[in-house]
C-alpha cells in the first residue's frame, strides 16, 4: 500500500477534522507539505507499534563468541528488540527471569548490548524485531 492511500483513508475518516487534516486541503504549498511531514510521524510511530504487538518484520544476526569477551553488541540500526537466542544447536538460551536471578545463560545489559557469562567457542544466533524503513514521502510503499 503506498502512503498516499493511507493519507487519502486518514483524510476521510474519523481524523478528518484535525488542523493537520484541514492543512492536506490548503492551497499553499509550504502548509501542505508541512501537514504531511506531521503525518509522516504518525503513520511511522504507528507502524513502529503495531511491528512491536504482531511481530511483522523480523531478523536475525549471528553472533560468533569467544571465551575471553562476554559482553556482545547487535549491530542492527532497525533493532527494535531481541525476541530470542539459540545457541549453534538450537537451544535456546534462558535469561533471568528475576532481578537477582543467577541462573540465566545470557542478560540484557541494553536493547542491543548482551552479556553470556561463560562465553565459548560457537555462534550464537539473536532473533529480533526490526522497525521497518522510515515513510519520507507520498509515493513510499508500506509492506
Amino acid at each position: 500500500m503506498q502512503v498516499s492511500t493511507i493519507v487519502e483513508h486518514i483524510k476521510y475518516s474519523e481524523a478528518s477534522n484535525l488542523s493537520v487534516v484541514e492543512a492536506l486541503s490548503n492551497t499553499n504549498f509550504l502548509e501542505v507539505n508541512e501537514a504531511l511531514n506531521k503525518l509522516y510521524v504518525y503513520i511511522n510511530q504507528a507502524l513502529t507499534e503495531l511491528n512491536k504487538r504482531f511481530h511483522l518484520f523480523i531478523d536475525s544476526e549471528l553472533i560468533n563468541t569467544v571465551p575471553e569477551v562476554n559482553i556482545y553488541t547487535l549491530h542492527n540500526s532497525n533493532l527494535i528488540k531481541v525476541i530470542e537466542v539459540y545457541d549453534q544447536d538450537g537451544k535456546s538460551l534462558k535469561f533471568p527471569s528475576l532481578v537477582n536471578d543467577n541462573k540465566y545463560d545470557i542478560k540484557e545489559i541494553n536493547y542491543n548490548t548482551f552479556m553470556i557469562p561463560d562465553p565459548i567457542v560457537e555462534g550464537v544466533t539473536f532473533v529480533y524485531l526490526i522497525s521497518m524503513d522510515r515513510i519520507t514521502s507520498i509515493n513510499d510503499e508500506v509492506d
